[in-house]
């Protein structure tokens, strides 16, 4: 009996390290050639003139009935390149790198960074890398052209509903005024 036990102790003594590989924390060289192989530094980048375009976007839609005078359209190009700069000193590679490698390394294990970065060295995952982006921003327009359709749905769902709590009781003040829309 004592031989079966040291034969157990053994074979796992050989098989333990295999099952604690498959299940460890991936080194940070490997999450680092993972962020290399997808352009990690590239996509951040491009973040800061998307989020800049999308904050001035916002911006127009908000003050798109007003005329603006010369000082005016200044004060709001100053504005952008106020925010354009924040972006730039708060949103970079440098200060993100850290944390995108720490995140990766709590959430995947070391088999699964080899298996991505795998991936992502292959022409199909360079095509993902390329494409998603797009498909990512084609899906959202589909999302948001179904919600534009919604909206006086919603509105009218939202103010019946308004009206049913009024008529159950008193109703607050708060709740009242933010149920109105544009």
């Amino acid at each position: 009996m004592s031989r079966v036990l040291r034969f157990a102790a053994i074979g796992l003594l050989f098989v333990l390290p295999t099952v604690m590989a498959a299940g460890s924390q991936p080194t940070k060289a490997s999450v680092e050639e993972l962020m290399k192989v997808m352009h990690a530094h590239d996509m951040v980048n491009a973040f800061i003139p998307q989020t800049q375009m999308m904050l001035e976007a916002s911006a127009h839609r908000v003050l798109q009935e007003k005329e603006f005078s010369p000082q005016q359209k200044k004060i709001f190009d100053d504005m952008s390149g106020k925010i354009a700069k924040l972006l730039k000193t708060k949103i970079s590679w440098q200060l993100l790198k850290p944390e995108y490698i720490a995140i990766y390394r709590k959430t995947f294990t070391q088999k699964e960074i080899d298996g991505m970065t795998a991936f992502y060295k292959t022409p199909a995952g360079q095509a993902e890398l390329t494409k998603m982006p797009v498909t990512q921003r084609k899906m959202m327009q589909a999302v948001q052209a179904q919600l534009a359709d919604l909206l006086p749905k919603i509105r009218e769902i939202q103010q019946n509903s308004l009206e049913q709590m009024k008529a159950a009781g008193p109703i607050s003040p708060a709740l009242e005024g933010g149920s109105q829309s544009n």
